[in-house]
């Protein structure tokens, strides 16, 4: 029973929850600072980030200036 809630709030934490705008704001002021993808996963262990979530929010830092507003011409909001 505990082995299955364990892996409940594996997946839950792994796949379910998004990176909340905070959260986004907090690893473009580490890329700014010269973090890079693996390096902010490691401040935030915590967080179970994945790394092609954090190289995506870095992609769009370094395309558009800014990890929470996307390209224009995305069709996300």
């Amino acid at each position: 029973m505990i082995l299955l809630i364990q892996f409940y709030c594996y997946l839950v934490t792994r796949w379910l929850i998004r990176v909340s705008n905070e959260d986004k704001m907090r690893i473009h002021r580490l890329y700014e600072q010269g973090f890079g993808a693996k390096a902010i996963r490691a401040s935030y262990p915590v967080k179970h980030w994945s790394l092609n979530t954090l190289r995506t929010i870095c992609h769009r830092v370094d395309e558009t200036g800014s990890a929470v507003t996307h390209r224009a011409g995305s069709g996300i909001g």
